[in-house]
């Protein structure tokens, strides 16, 4: 399987991602495998990266009055720190310009480790949302082809799983598939969110590609309202 929160670059770097280390501490990032096609260049990227990233949580102090008929007072702080993120990742930054990471981590502006592809690529990276309508429209998916879908509404959330799954048009916030695509076989699912997983024994040069075709189209980077990857055909964007 590959799964990751799907980030794409805004424009694709000149080179492909390289093990980098700080003196042998975090943080870290390690390129396990690179693919390259005939001519050599780089196609897809599989690695781990590792850091420290920034967190918040929240401090509850109770606080006795000296009245005991009255109720306490319960007060929370925020308390700001700092705790070790791993993660592992797969990445086209010079194709396609994009990425799959497994786990985002801390809460700064730019989640780790988009942070460092983005400083070793020179290049601004954005994590993205997915149109599941649009998805929905352009896949043409029925009942048959749908083994989940998550919809959501004011009344609330509905999670529906194989045969209580909804019809895939309602589907806002995630949804299950099971399609044919280049005359293979694909089942995964993919969540408005950006998340993607891939339940199949692809090598990261297939899972990109199906992503970069597929998927990619309708994505949107958090911060703008167009669609990306328009221009997706296996040679940049």
């Amino acid at each position: 399987m590959i799964a990751g929160t799907l980030a794409v670059l805004e424009e694709p770097a000149a080179k492909p991602l390289e093990t980098v280390t700080s003196g042998g501490t975090l943080p870290a990032l390690d390129v396990r495998t690179t693919q390259t096609d005939l001519q050599g260049d780089a196609v897809a990227q599989q690695g781990h990266a590792g850091g420290t990233v920034r967190t918040q949580t929240e401090d509850v102090m109770v606080a006795r009055t000296r009245d005991d008929e009255k109720e306490p007072i319960v007060v929370t702080e925020r308390v700001e720190g700092r705790e070790e993120h791993h993660t592992e990742w797969v990445a086209d930054v010079t194709g396609h310009g994009i990425v799959l990471v497994g786990s985002l981590g801390g809460g700064d502006e730019l989640p780790f480790p988009l942070d460092l592809m983005a400083a070793q690529t020179d290049r601004a990276i954005q994590p993205t949302s997915i149109d599941l309508e649009s998805l929905t429209v352009t896949w043409n998916l029925d009942d048959e082809q749908t083994w989940y879908t998550g919809d959501s509404d004011d009344d609330g959330t509905t999670l529906g799983y194989h045969d209580q799954a909804g019809h895939p048009a309602g589907a806002n916030v995630g949804l299950g598939f099971s399609r044919s695509w280049r005359n293979t076989g694909c089942r995964g699912v993919i969540y408005e969110s950006g998340y993607v997983a891939i339940y199949r024994d692809w090598t990261p040069a297939v899972a990109i590609k199906f992503v970069a075709e597929e998927i990619l189209p309708h994505a949107r980077a958090d911060s703008q309202q167009q669609s990306l990857g328009d221009s997706a055909d296996g040679g940049g964007r």
